[in-house]
């Protein structure tokens, strides 16, 4: 599978063969800053620790083998892992790098506990031993901002991107598919249509579920195929005007203004969406 790849929207681009940078960047946007911050931290802080001249680092590193089996094969495992996904095509969703997050949060707890340890015994340190290790408030501030990201983004969780990106409302611009659309708001989509009182609408749907179930004879089957242009889709739709599309397909149609496929949604790029639902369908009215 993850040879064979998949067709993936990616920084405004469209590729069956994947990015070598696609799985780096896609964790980095993904995880809170909070949590880059803690790793920071946790690298200074080993950083700290290893500074002894370079001849000492191989015994050094013998030793921590010895003495750390369990930190050691966290490392190796989370390098042979990052090695394999990077190399992969496979580039669909951070999900391909949930086997790393367990090994990745005990090895910065680890150096966290460490650094608590250290600052508890009261050790005569230097300027810039203090500045590394003199962190307990900096530690609580950033759980605390953790926490308050998690709370913020309730209840859509799969849709959150950090602050580099503009949050979790500018995440489509960078990637979709399951970083942000695996088709969770279909039920909202559904509710607001009716609160809306909008009698037909059509709908290009990413997801598993079946559209006309929860809309009834509100839906209208719709794709990137389906009209040329917005003057095409003016004098055709059968919807007074209305259309939605999943963030997958708005992104993934589109790649690059030159694309040799003009049968797509770049047209849609002229319009605002009324309303977004979730951060992951985008609802149009155009007349």
């Amino acid at each position: 599978r993850a040879v064979v790849g998949n067709t993936t929207y990616f920084l405004v681009e469209v590729s069956l063969f994947g990015c070598h940078k696609y799985f780096p960047i896609v964790y980095f946007i993904k995880e809170p800053l909070a949590w880059w911050g803690l790793v920071l931290i946790a690298v200074l802080f080993l950083a700290w620790q290893w500074r002894y001249p370079p001849r000492e680092w191989l015994n050094r590193g013998y030793h921590f083998v010895r003495n750390h089996p369990d930190e050691f094969a966290m490392l190796l495992w989370l390098l042979i892992y990052w090695g394999i996904s990077i190399r992969s095509t496979l580039n669909i969703g951070v999900r391909h790098l949930l086997p790393i997050f367990p090994f990745a949060i005990l090895l910065v707890s680890g150096q966290m506990a460490r650094i608590l340890e250290v600052r508890s015994k009261n050790y005569e340190l230097g300027k810039i031993k203090s500045l590394i290790l003199d962190s307990r408030f900096l530690i609580l501030a950033l759980l605390t901002w953790y926490i308050i990201e998690n709370v913020k983004v309730y209840p859509y969780y799969l849709t959150y991107f950090n602050q580099t990106v503009g949050g979790s409302s500018g995440g489509y611009r960078y990637v979709v598919d399951s970083n942000l659309d695996w088709g969770q708001d279909l039920v909202r989509f559904s509710n607001w249509v009716k609160e809306n009182n909008i009698s037909k609408i059509e709908f290009d749907y990413f997801g598993w579920a079946d559209p006309s179930y929860y809309l009834k004879e509100r839906y209208l089957w719709l794709s990137a195929t389906k009209y040329e242009n917005a003057e095409d889709f003016k004098l055709r739709n059968q919807s007074n005007g209305w259309l939605a599309v999943s963030a997958t397909f708005l992104q993934g149609s589109q790649g690059p203004e030159d694309m040799p496929n003009k049968v797509n949604y770049l047209w849609l790029n002229s319009y605002q969406p009324l309303t977004v639902i979730g951060n992951s369908i985008f609802v149009y009215n155009i007349k």
